[in-house]
């Protein structure tokens, strides 16, 4: 297969291309990474989404589109809006009118977890959802806008939990890493361990990515580790791993809350239990 990737330098996109050798793979890139420019099956084509999708430069044909790039302005609201806006929401909209015309049968998102805040209830992908902040938001609308291509090709979101693993920073899981080693204070609730979730290891999400686009899976699915763990629990394996014992206090600012989805839609089709829990994730994390 011909396959279009955006965000191919991104962290998931750095351990996606490699499992994708057996087709052609074009990269919307704004920079190369170097660690990827020999992939002998990778053809780089520069564009900034930002800036907008260049439609005139895309690929006349192509099979398939996996979309992972996203705003890296999601955090500064309000300031950012107009750049998440085209880029997670303007940039795949665009992209599926093109796919239309180049003879794209199956095409696979990178959606979020975000989109169930303020996370009540249950997790699955059938529940009603409404989030508050930009960065859900501009998600969800993605999925409605994509999906609504579902009977002319095969559209896919896969709503990814807690991603983390070699080469991250400026993450939740990778700033609590640094936090540790670094001695830094952990906050928790008066009670109990702390936010209860999933983080998920990025080989294993890179090879469902690829297993949807060659699969061609249909809707919405959660993306995720089956093996929930506390915080506090956490921050103590990655304590062992780097020689330090993180330093916890309690107060009342933290409250314990619990993020962990449903994955028995992609466990009907997977053998989930060997997602790397978090004690090997962080072993091929940290080395």
């Amino acid at each position: 297969m011909r396959i279009l990737v955006t965000g191919g330098t991104g962290f998931l996109g750095r351990h996606l291309l490699p499992m994708l050798g057996r087709h052609e793979v074009v990269v919307l890139t704004r920079s190369r990474h170097t660690a990827l420019t020999a992939l002998p099956h990778v053809t780089w084509l520069p564009m900034n989404l930002s800036e907008g999708l260049d439609i005139a430069a895309l690929p006349a044909k192509a099979d398939a589109i996996i979309h992972l790039a996203q705003s890296d302005r999601y955090r500064d609201f309000p300031a950012g809006a107009a750049d998440v806006f085209r880029v997670n929401v303007e940039a795949p909209a665009a992209l599926m009118r093109w796919a239309l015309e180049a003879g794209v049968t199956r095409a696979v998102f990178a959606s979020t977890g975000s989109v169930y805040e303020p996370f009540a209830g249950s997790l699955k992908e059938d529940a009603a959802v409404n989030p508050t902040g930009l960065y859900g938001a501009s998600k969800l609308a993605t999925e409605a806008l994509t999906l609504a291509y579902q009977s002319k090709l095969a559209v896919a979101q896969l709503r990814v939990f807690f991603l983390y693993g070699p080469g991250q920073s400026g993450m939740m899981i990778s700033r609590l890493i640094d936090n540790v080693r670094n001695g830094a204070t952990l906050t928790l609730p008066r009670d109990g361990d702390g936010l209860e979730f999933v983080p998920t290891f990025v080989e294993d999400t890179a090879r469902i990515f690829a297993r949807a686009c060659e699969e061609e899976w249909r809707g919405v699915w959660n993306v995720a580790s089956p093996h929930a763990v506390s915080f506090r629990k956490l921050a103590e394996l990655i304590g062992r791993h780097v020689g330090r014992a993180p330093v916890f206090v309690r107060n009342d600012s933290a409250s314990p809350a619990r993020i962990v989805p449903d994955v028995t839609k992609l466990g009907a089709i997977i053998h989930i239990q060997e997602f790397l829990d978090a004690k090997r994730g962080l072993a091929k994390t940290l080395g």
